[in-house]
């Protein structure tokens, strides 16, 4: 464990995790690697957040529509959610 908290690899204890620090941390091509993999976590991280989002908002908006004791086909047609959703959200608000 004690190399995981080593901020320099010369650090560390283990010559294999050393020598990957030392590649990602100091070499061009190591660092280059980083950041692309971190810029696409990012990405993925931003992406499933909206997906997240529109989910509680779809959610939020048949919840509504079922207090206003609307149509389970109306509210699928605006909430896109599937009828076995909707039916698990209209036993919550029971």
């Amino acid at each position: 464990m004690h190399d995981f908290f080593c901020s320099t690899p010369a650090e560390m204890h283990y010559p294999e995790l050393a020598k990957h620090a030392e590649f990602f941390k100091h070499d061009n091509e190591g660092v280059s690697t980083m950041c692309e993999i971190m810029q696409n976590l990012q990405e993925e991280g931003r992406a499933e957040g909206r997906l997240e989002g529109r989910l509680e908002e779809r959610t939020s908006l048949a919840l509504d529509m079922l207090r206003d004791k609307k149509p389970i086909e109306e509210i699928i047609k605006y909430s896109r959610l599937t009828p076995e959703r909707i039916k698990e959200l209209a036993k919550q608000i029971r």
